[in-house]
């Protein structure tokens, strides 16, 4: 596996989480420690996927690295 697919596959999987998350703080069937615990968990994996991304845009692959970021 690339780095690339284990990057998408990475945020996919915390994507997964986060939802399941908001669902979780959602319910009704879960008592208030609970649903703030979930709701709490939903924040903490946007907070990485706003990480992931604000990373991925500074990321260059070896085809596109011209030495420059090297050189910075």
């Amino acid at each position: 596996m690339n780095y690339e697919k284990a990057w998408e596959d990475l945020k996919m999987y915390i994507e997964i989480l986060s939802e399941m998350s908001l669902r979780s703080a959602e319910s009704e069937d879960m008592n208030v420690d609970e649903r703030l615990r979930a709701e709490g968990a939903e924040i903490v994996t946007r907070a990485i996927l706003d990480f992931m991304d604000d990373a991925e845009k500074e990321m260059t692959t070896v085809l596109d690295d011209d030495g420059q970021k090297v050189q910075d």
